[in-house]
């Protein structure tokens, strides 16, 4: 008898095991569970909730030279968090978009700026650099003549746009000072080897005008005599017709770079930087906390 029960019960279990029914009851159960979101997590170090992965967004840092100030291009934010504070120009990366298409999209509708060189600089990622969410930011700086451009915010998440001093600017929503100090060092650092100055000036210029911005963004100034002797010497000037007054003194020779194609562009070879006074120009200044002269951020 006990053999006879057992035999049925066997039989049962493999009709059930085997059922079509209860076989497409399972391969949906499992379509489910592999279709269905992701529960909430919360992590114990950040505090964030949500999914475990970072956001990335972009950052835009543009400078010009205005009222012989060095400038940066802010945005006052328009929602939380840091609703109403000023804060560089930014926004999260679409999916189908490349992060250079991100940057020129986000500094266009916070701002209205278009049609301008931008540069990738740094990536930021500390946590806890966002309340929202891990955030991982690449940054990206443009140096431009202001007058050339017209700032008109598009988007709903800055409601002004405004040039203000590198100098004394006002405080910043989330960790974009610390960004700013990173980009004006590395600023400081290229100038002394590269063309990048041209982009802050207009087609043409004087001398006095190329040497102003070099103290600009250096923040001090240079011999006069010494700076014209040495810029001459890379062979990287060319003199064009025609003359601009400065004061009271006889009108001042214009002049164009050799070179405009390419914003990096050395001026010259690493093996003789060391020797030449123009690059050291770019690490006379001490640089901003927590970055080497190199334009790298610190090990503590």
């Amino acid at each position: 008898m006990f053999i006879v029960v057992a035999a049925r019960l066997l039989c049962l279990s493999k009709a059930i095991k085997f059922c079509p029914r209860s076989a497409a009851l399972s391969e949906s159960q499992n379509a489910s569970a592999v279709d269905s979101p992701r529960p909430a997590v919360i992590s114990h170090e950040t505090g964030y909730e949500g999914d475990t992965h970072p956001t990335v967004t972009v950052d835009g840092i543009v400078f010009t030279v205005d009222e012989e100030q060095l400038k940066v291009l802010l945005v006052r934010r328009q929602s939380d968090p840091f609703g109403g504070m000023w804060a560089l120009p930014g926004g999260f990366v679409e999916m189908s978009e490349a992060l250079d298409e991100a940057a020129r999209r986000v500094l266009f509708s916070e701002t209205g700026v278009k049609d301008i060189y931008l540069e990738q600089l740094y990536t930021f990622g500390e946590p806890g650099r966002d309340p929202r969410t891990r955030v991982i930011t690449v940054v990206y700086y443009a140096l431009v003549v202001s007058e050339h451009l017209t700032l008109e915010p598009k988007s709903d998440d800055a409601t002004e746009a405004q040039w203000r001093p590198t100098m004394s600017p006002p405080p910043l929503a989330f960790d974009h000072q610390n960004v700013l100090d990173y980009a004006i060092a590395r600023l400081r650092n290229k100038i002394g080897y590269t063309n990048i100055a041209f982009q802050l000036l207009p087609q043409t210029f004087t001398l006095t005008e190329l040497q102003r911005v070099y103290e600009v963004i250096l923040g001090h100034e240079l011999d006069k005599r010494n700076f014209r002797k040495k810029i001459q010497s890379v062979n990287v000037l060319e003199k064009v017709e025609g003359t601009r007054r400065e004061g009271p003194h006889r009108p001042a020779q214009l002049y164009k770079f050799t070179e405009k194609d390419d914003l990096s562009s050395e001026l010259w070879p690493a093996s003789h930087r060391d020797r030449c006074w123009l690059y050291n120009l770019g690490t006379q200044t001490p640089p901003a906390d927590g970055v080497t002269t190199e334009g790298r951020p610190q090990r503590h």
